[in-house]
């Protein structure tokens, strides 16, 4: 899974791996990410509102993620 900002910052990484069973959704993933990766939850109050593209499109929780499919965390980005 692909990470950026200040997640990948916080994990001195530009990607992190998940495991998650055969026909995972979105949701699935999201719960995975916060259990298998505690230094992410801050990026993740709530795997309900989180938000992942898949093959670089946003998807929703119910979208099935498939073996091989590009899957990225996207997070709430600050500036101004």
């Amino acid at each position: 899974m692909l990470i950026f900002g200040a997640a990948a910052m916080n994990t001195k990484a530009d990607r992190v791996t998940v495991a998650v069973g055969v026909r995972a959704t979105v949701r699935d993933v999201l719960v995975a990410l916060r259990e298998q990766h505690p230094g992410l939850r801050f990026a993740l109050p709530n795997p309900d509102t989180g938000r992942l593209a898949v093959n670089q499109a946003f998807a929703r929780g119910d979208h099935e993620v498939k073996a091989g499919d590009e899957v990225a965390l996207i997070t709430l980005l600050g500036g101004g």
